[in-house]
């Protein structure tokens, strides 16, 4: 059941929605910031190793940034 929650609030980020304090606009700048992140995480997370430097000089992925 919990898992389905989370889905679902994932999905469409439903709880934001119900805020009282912010607007229909706000809700969907938000859903589209959240479902361009979301895709991108796991490749964050797999080449995490990589962009990882172990001292301030200049590194190849720098040029990704």
């Amino acid at each position: 059941m919990e898992l389905k929650e989370l889905i679902l609030h994932a999905m469409t980020q439903k709880r934001w929605r119900e805020c009282k304090t912010t607007t229909p606009k706000h809700w969907l700048r938000h859903l589209a910031l959240v479902s361009a992140y979301e895709p991108c995480s796991p490749w964050w997370w797999f080449f995490l190793y990589w962009f990882q430097v172990e001292d301030a000089s200049f590194h190849w992925t720098s040029l990704l940034g």
